[in-house]
C-alpha cells in the first residue's frame, strides 16, 4: 500500500512540474542571486514580420555557443524562451555578474560593501534611504538641497560594511535576496521592499544597496 502511494505521489508531482512554466514579470528584470549568480528576464514585443520563434532560438542559442568557446568557464544559460500574444519573453542564467558582463556588454557588480570599495567603486553619487519598500521623502530630485528628506550621506551608506550592494549602468527592474535600505537619487526608484527600478539619465552608474 505504501508503495503504491507513493508511486503515485512520483507521478503527480511529476505532472505538476512538467506544467509548470515560468513566471515572467511585466519589464526587463534582473534577480540577483545569493549564490552569486544571475538571473535576467527580458521581455520585447515581437514583430512576427521579421523573425519566427524558432529563428530567434536559435539566434540565442548560437549566441550562447559562441561566448561559451571564448570563455573556458562558460557559465551561460538560456533557461527559457517563450512568445506570447505578440511578446517574446527570454530568461538567461549566469553563474556571475562576470559572465553576465561579458555576454551583454553593460556593467553588472553585486556583493558587500567591502567588496564594492576593493572592487573599485565609489560611492560617488547622492543618495536617499528606503523604509518598508519606499524612498523617504518620496521620489528624490537630485536638484534639492542634501538636507532633503530621505537624503543620505555616503559614510552613512558605507558605514554596514556586511550590507550588500548592485551597483549598474542600465535600465532594468532588479530584485534582491533582502531589504533594500539605500539607493542612488534620482536613477532609482522602489517598487517593495526587494525590487528596485533603474532609469539610467546618464552614463554614470546606480547603486541598490540592501540588507
Amino acid at each position: 500500500m505504501k508503495k503504491i502511494y507513493s508511486i503515485c505521489l512520483a507521478m503527480l508531482l511529476f505532472m505538476m512540474l512538467s506544467g509548470c512554466s515560468t513566471s515572467y514579470p511585466d519589464t526587463d528584470t534582473v534577480y540577483i542571486q545569493k549564490n552569486g549568480s544571475v538571473q535576467e528576464a527580458t521581455v520585447e514585443s515581437f514583430e512576427k514580420d521579421y523573425y519566427s520563434e524558432e529563428e530567434l532560438k536559435e539566434f540565442i542559442t548560437a549566441a550562447i555557443e559562441a561566448y561559451e568557446e571564448e570563455h573556458e568557464d562558460g557559465g551561460v544559460e538560456m533557461k527559457s524562451f517563450e512568445i506570447e500574444e505578440g511578446t517574446a519573453k527570454l530568461m538567461m542564467k549566469y553563474d556571475s555578474c562576470k559572465n553576465y558582463e561579458d555576454f551583454n556588454g553593460r556593467e553588472l557588480f553585486a556583493g558587500t560593501v567591502v567588496q564594492t570599495i576593493a572592487a573599485g567603486y565609489s560611492f560617488d553619487t547622492d543618495f536617499v534611504e528606503v523604509e518598508d519598500g519606499a524612498l523617504v521623502g518620496g521620489p528624490f530630485d537630485t536638484e534639492q538641497s542634501e538636507a532633503a528628506a530621505g537624503a543620505v550621506s555616503v559614510s552613512e551608506v558605507t558605514s554596514n560594511e556586511d550590507y550588500k550592494v548592485v551597483v549598474l549602468n542600465e535600465d532594468t527592474d532588479v530584485v534582491v535576496k533582502g531589504q533594500i535600505c539605500y539607493v542612488s537619487a534620482g536613477s532609482v526608484t522602489v517598487k517593495d521592499k526587494k525590487t528596485a527600478s533603474v532609469t539610467t539619465r546618464n552614463e554614470g552608474l546606480s547603486y541598490i544597496v540592501y540588507k
